[in-house]
């Protein structure tokens, strides 16, 4: 029977679902790739900031931090007070790929040997587009020659006297045209209304981890720098694509502006609402997801992540506008936030 546990944070995740206009599956889809977009990109920005061996360093307490948070989740799900051997060690081991999500198999579970086989992974399946699928087109299709090369030794091999079975899975054949995301779940017995939250949450706090990271490697000003630099990545992709959805040219009018900032900003989960009223338009939103997220863990406006939020969320507006040509005759202007502890989340957009 299918597993019906049901993540705490459900109600967030719908909530946003809600005012984003997407379905929890879409939004676990987006948040998978946005997440696992979101690291690979944490270390195009830090390598060449920081330098190798720092950025290493740096983006490694990324990971250990991830690490230290599954780790946790497993203890209390499979209600451990202690890992006093290797096949406990195991099981939890496996919670936490289960968890990415992960198909991962116990092949051998032994007092002295723990054997596990990930068929299947999140990361990178879902990574960025732009760098694992179209660039490095020639290596998905070595997968598939890999494939082909291996049932080919197999079938030699069964004519000269090979009798064992051989287990040979190729997890995307099976997948066929099915969402990957859906595929995963149903193999582990999961839903979405479990899978889904826990990915959304993860992608924001991704995101506060890279910042604690640079914060504790470098100077502020030099973290701040890199930080931004890292969300300066995302404007140019996604005006491209708010040019495409939108069949927008270069806009000439506040609206037009609004239309691409609206796209760009919901693809960083912003759900904002568009008014318009003395020849401005106002968007504004009641919620911002990077401080509801890190304010259920106790983080509070005048903390150094909202800060920089408050920083980001202006240079991105700026980033925006510049992409789209209209950075010379139009201004948009953060003029409340959320991680200010504002009310609300509030962009005035005029003409200059």
């Amino acid at each position: 029977m299918a597993n019906k546990n049901v993540s705490p944070f459900l109600p967030l995740a719908q909530k946003y679902a809600k005012e984003l206009k997407m379905s929890l599956k879409d939004l676990s889809v987006a948040a998978l790739h946005s997440m696992f977009g979101h690291v690979y990109y944490i270390w195009q920005s830090f390598k060449p900031a920081l330098g190798f061996d720092k950025a290493l360093e740096t983006y490694g307490t990324v990971w250990e931090a991830l690490a230290v948070a599954s780790f946790q989740g497993g203890m209390q799900a499979l209600e451990l007070k202690a890992v006093k051997d290797l096949p406990t060690f195991g099981k939890i081991v496996q919670y936490c790929f289960t968890g990415v999500p992960a198909l991962y198999e116990i092949k051998r579970d032994w007092p002295n040997e723990h054997v596990g086989h990930v068929l299947w992974c999140a990361n990178p399946a879902y990574g960025p587009a732009d760098s694992r699928f179209q660039r490095n087109d020639y290596y998905r299709q070595e997968v598939y020659l890999t494939y082909t090369y291996l049932r080919k030794l197999i079938e030699e091999a069964k004519k000269v006297g090979l009798e064992d079975d051989i287990e040979n899975r190729f997890i995307e054949e099976e997948m066929g045209n099915t969402e990957p995301l859906l595929y995963i779940l149903r193999k582990q017995k999961r839903n979405l209304e479990e899978q889904g939250p826990s990915t959304f949450l993860g992608f924001f706090y991704t995101d506060y981890l890279a910042w604690a990271g640079l914060e504790s490697a470098v100077s502020v000003k030099k973290a701040t720098e890199v930080y931004l630099d890292l969300w300066r990545i995302f404007p140019p992709l996604w005006v491209k694509d708010a040019r495409l959805d939108l069949w927008a040219g270069k806009p000439t009018t506040t609206k037009a502006i609004a239309d691409i900032l609206t796209y760009c900003e919901k693809k960083k989960y912003m759900p904002y609402k568009v008014s318009k009223k003395n020849g401005s338009i106002t968007l504004s939103s009641t919620l911002n997801p990077y401080v509801e997220v890190m304010g259920a863990f106790g983080f509070k406006k005048g903390c150094s992540y909202f800060k920089v939020l408050t920083k980001r969320d202006q240079d991105f507006i700026d980033q925006v506008l510049k992409e789209a040509k209209a950075d010379k005759k139009f201004k948009a202007t953060l003029t409340k936030a959320l991680s200010e502890g504002d009310k609300v989340n509030q962009i005035v957009i005029a003409k200059k």
